[in-house]
């Protein structure tokens, strides 16, 4: 009796300890996936800091990098709708300008 009482004690903890697992084992994919996915933001975030002589955050480049997409909407579209264009612009000007309250 006192056996069958110990196996079933080992087999809730055994139990217990692989659901203990799964969690650290999902945040160690996560950790890993989230530094995969940001390191393009690492490199540029180096490269600007480079380029501007002074060390950037992951803010500044994001901004840095918003600044530019909408400095590509707004000029490289041949044919636009001009409503489109003025907003593209918009977007442009606040970029600017949120760059450069950041830097």
């Amino acid at each position: 009796m006192m056996n069958k009482k110990m196996n079933m004690t080992i087999g809730q903890k055994e139990l217990f300890m692989a659901a203990m697992g799964k969690p650290a084992m999902l945040n160690g994919i996560a950790t890993r996936l989230t530094s995969i996915l940001r390191m393009p933001e690492e490199l540029l975030r180096n490269y600007f800091s480079r380029c501007l002589e002074r060390e950037l955050d992951s803010h500044q480049t994001r901004l840095i990098i918003q600044a530019q997409v909408a400095f590509i909407l707004a000029v490289l579209p041949t044919e636009c709708p001009l409503l489109l264009r003025v907003a593209f612009c918009t977007w442009l000007v606040l970029a600017l300008k949120a760059c450069k309250q950041a830097l």
